[in-house]
């Protein structure tokens, strides 16, 4: 969406702009995940400002690594919207999770959308086995399901 200013402004300038808006929404998006799963603002924040220093949000905001920058931005809210989606009966969040997942493939970030959807993956599988383990009735069907493929 601001990637058409380019055609109108300086090129530093906006890309600059870019940058700062991708790691406002990462610290925000992070910022709810750790308020979601930890219950505390202070440890909140701390997390999502020690997100803006990993390797791949570092390196794509100070080399400018936008193909990097944009999909990584992405992954908290993932992550996020996920774990909500684990207890809501709506299907909004799961289309939520699979905008996300496109916008991460349409960006040009094909490496990190793979590494985003196993983190998915790996989130609802933990799931059905929690779900599976507690109605024990079917859980000889899925143990078999995992061992067929």
């Amino acid at each position: 969406p601001i990637y058409p200013l380019l055609l109108f402004q300086n090129y530093s300038i906006i890309l600059n702009l870019v940058i700062l808006i991708h790691l406002f929404y990462t610290a925000i998006s992070m910022f709810y995940l750790s308020k979601y799963l930890f219950k505390d603002r202070d440890v909140a924040l701390i997390s999502a400002l020690s997100l803006l220093g990993t390797g791949i949000i570092y390196s794509g905001a100070m080399f400018e690594l936008i193909e990097w920058l944009v999909p990584a931005s992405h992954i908290p809210l993932l992550v996020y919207l996920a774990l909500k989606s684990l207890n809501n009966k709506s299907m909004r969040l799961g289309g939520l999770c699979a905008l996300i997942l496109s916008l991460q493939y349409y960006s040009g970030g094909v490496a990190i959308f793979i590494y985003s959807l196993l983190i998915v993956g790996i989130l609802y599988f933990i799931y059905l086995v929690d779900y599976f383990i507690k109605n024990k009735k079917i859980m000889w069907k899925f143990f078999l399901l995992v061992f067929l493929f």
